[in-house]
């Protein structure tokens, strides 16, 4: 069997492609109905930036990690690791499928995100990341980028199941 990070990197890369685009309705029916199965939300795609819930979902999907937070917040999820001790600096580098945030408006914040993914690759010094809700309209999506950047505010380390 798969450890907890393989499994949760196998499921967000399943969903590549999948769009908030009405007419695709894939990240409704497979990212977004079990999130809001595990909160008892309503949410949607069209209404909320679901790169974090992106995240939850295939954490409660894979049953891959033990514990998690269920905020749809980037900036409170970071806080949720940190608060935990389970949080490293930019410039650390990852492992697979770590929790990345990102800040592309304020690149010099330690404290707020606007964006995150799961790392699903690592080479030399640049990761591959996976993420809900990338690019205009939003998709999941792969992005390649520094671990180092000045973009990345750090990671999160998942307690995945081994």
């Amino acid at each position: 069997m798969a450890g907890g990070a393989t499994l949760a990197a196998n499921k967000i890369q399943s969903w590549n492609g999948y769009s908030e685009a009405v007419k695709d309705g894939r990240a409704q029916k497979y990212i977004m109905k079990p999130y809001n199965k595990l909160t008892g939300r309503k949410l949607n795609v069209r209404t909320t930036a679901w790169c974090q819930i992106t995240v939850v979902s295939d954490f409660y999907q894979t049953k891959s990690v033990t514990k998690y937070t269920t905020t749809a917040g980037c900036t409170q999820a970071m806080k949720w690791y940190k608060n935990k001790k389970r949080f490293k600096k930019r410039g650390t580098k990852p492992k697979l499928a770590w929790h990345v945030f990102y800040n592309f408006k304020n690149p010099k914040s330690t404290t707020r995100s606007t964006h995150t993914g799961l790392v699903i690759g690592v080479n030399g010094n640049k990761i591959i990341v996976k993420a809900g809700n990338a690019g205009s309209p939003g998709h999941v999506k792969s992005r390649t980028i520094a671990y180092n950047s000045k973009y990345i505010v750090g990671f999160g380390v998942p307690y995945y199941k081994q």
